[in-house]
């Protein structure tokens, strides 16, 4: 037997993401050859995590080593689950912007309002093309011919951006997981035509509106230097149900219990941030959060700061964490696009 002599890096493999297929619906994977998919930018990803259930125990009455003939293993009802890191981009952000929330995007804001419940997803459910708030397919394309991977019916559970001025110029980042209850396919997409990858990447440089306001009059509107940003919008999915020879499910139940958007943020200690600390020790602090530029926005009406400590560096600063909670009418979060 010869020893196979190819070699391949983890870099070779590339990512591709897209909706469901149109016409078939939730579940069914998207495998149009060119137009409906986007590259994404990665840095690093997991392979998806097959996550069969097995069964090796020992069984009555079968000696002291457990029987082979006694071996169960399953993919039925099974969550398989995979990340995603890599360069922000203006498809990246819209896609798992979209998806995330649950809601389209509307003339480039995704509007979540105060009593924001997203579409529960059913199986064959109807999927438009466009518009990545329902269900997603992942391709990944292994530089092994014939071994690519097919994912379809995936959901985006978190959603992370960030940005250090430091580091690359403040050009934002990513980090997202997506959850499906559908059995991953082997093999390639025939006649597959690869995208570029966007070169429209975001930058935190290109903020032109940051805000911190006191929505009860304690401390005036503040415009802080920002040094690092990050933003995460989660929500957990559930798969319900089962139909088919797979056990797929039936239903798709997303941000469950709650949709939770939080912030974090290190700025510039001064005369007009410093009344952040006994903000955050105050019992009815009221933070509206405002940040927004070229290929960016996100606007928090109402939150509650969960951090607010000093940092004694060389340049003192302050360390900002806040979630966002509702108001009781209008939007409570607001992703732009573009």
């Amino acid at each position: 037997m010869s020893v196979n002599s190819s070699v391949y890096s983890g870099k070779e493999f590339s990512v591709y993401i897209s909706h469901d297929d149109v016409t078939s619906g939730v579940g069914t994977f998207n495998s149009n050859t060119s137009s409906q998919w986007n590259a994404v930018d990665i840095d690093s990803f997991s392979f998806p995590s097959f996550n069969p259930t097995q069964e090796f125990e020992m069984r009555t009455g079968s000696g002291r080593i457990a029987p082979f003939d006694s071996v169960f293993v399953s993919e039925k009802g099974v969550v398989r689950e995979v990340t995603l890191a890599g360069r922000l981009t203006d498809e990246v952000l819209q896609i798992f912007g979209e998806n995330v929330l649950g809601e389209a995007n509307a003339t480039n804001d995704i509007d979540c309002a105060y009593n924001h419940a997203p579409a529960t997803l059913t199986d064959a459910g109807s999927v438009t093309s466009g518009d990545y708030s329902s269900a997603l397919s992942v391709y990944f394309k292994s530089p092994v011919s014939g071994k690519s991977w097919k994912l379809s019916g995936a959901v985006c559970t978190s959603f992370n951006i960030s940005a250090d001025m430091g580091t690359a110029g403040g050009r934002f980042n990513f980090s997202a997981t997506l959850q499906t209850g559908y059995a991953p396919t082997s093999g390639d997409i025939s006649g597959f035509s690869a995208p570029s990858i966007s070169s429209t990447k975001i930058y935190l440089s290109d903020m032109t509106t940051k805000s911190l306001t006191d929505n009860t009059s304690g401390f005036t509107e503040i415009d802080p230097l920002i040094s690092t940003f990050g933003l995460t919008m989660a929500g957990s999915a559930q798969m319900l149900g089962m139909q088919g020879s797979a056990g797929e499910p039936e239903v798709i139940a997303r941000l469950v219990p709650e949709l939770e958007v939080t912030y974090e943020m290190s700025i510039k200690y001064a005369s007009d941030t410093a009344p952040l600390i006994e903000e955050y020790k105050s019992t009815d602090q009221d933070i509206a959060v405002a940040l927004s530029g070229t290929g960016f926005g996100a606007d928090i009406v109402k939150s509650k700061l969960t951090q607010a400590e000093l940092d004694s560096g060389d340049i003192a600063g302050l360390n900002v964490a806040g979630k966002m909670l509702a108001p009781s009418s209008g939007n409570a979060f607001t992703l732009t696009i573009g």
